[in-house]
């Protein structure tokens, strides 16, 4: 997939330097995205960075739909690399832009609202963090039930919870709910750290 990427992120630039245009800047920055997002989970951070950086470079200020795609995979990048502040700052920009054209419900907004949330309890800020996190359980759509990032939001609601309020029968039920989403999916290190938790910090049998 690497090699792939990185040929056809040659190829549009050769195809751009001989005829510029606006759709094959935007096709270039496409797959500068592709490409970042592949050296991302392979661990090429810092040419990844720099992919995600190009491709934003490349995108009118007004196309906020692209740019808003383009910041939440940067953000996606800091978080895998637990630079939770250069995360929260691509998420919260991320979804500004995001809401401007998606309804609150779409998966560009909910998606850079959970990592709002998620980056601001990893800071220890849960107080803050409860209310995107919140938000974004009430918002979340169908399309996307049963999904890992499902699973991550009632995770972290569960954590931000515990920390403001203790453990309740609401932490309780996220962090079930949490648990039988990444058993589903065969996500079994993701549902064990789930399990770890529970042990750890529930005060109830």
């Amino acid at each position: 997939a690497r090699a792939s990427s990185s040929r056809a992120v040659e190829l549009r630039r050769q195809q751009l330097d001989a005829r510029p245009s606006p759709a094959t800047q935007r096709r270039l920055a496409e797959l500068l995205i592709d490409l970042a997002t592949v050296q991302s989970k392979l661990g090429e951070r810092a040419s990844a960075a720099q992919g995600y950086r190009e491709a934003l470079a490349l995108i009118p200020e007004h196309d906020f739909s692209n740019r808003a795609l383009i910041l939440l995979e940067l953000g996606a990048d800091h978080q895998r690399a637990a630079r939770w502040q250069q995360a929260l700052a691509n998420y919260q920009e991320s979804l500004r832009l995001a809401e401007r054209v998606h309804p609150m419900d779409s998966p560009a907004v909910v998606s850079a609202r959970l990592g709002v949330g998620s980056a601001l309890l990893n800071l220890g800020r849960p107080a803050e963090a409860r209310q995107p996190l919140q938000r974004c359980l009430a918002d979340w759509p169908a399309a996307m039930a049963g999904t890992a990032q499902a699973a991550l939001l009632r995770a972290e609601l569960a954590r931000t919870l515990n920390a403001l309020d203790g453990w309740a029968t609401p932490v309780e039920t996220l962090a079930h709910d949490a648990h039988a989403i990444y058993m589903r999916l065969g996500l079994t290190e993701q549902a064990a750290g789930i399990d770890d938790w529970r042990t750890a910090h529930r005060t109830a049998p």
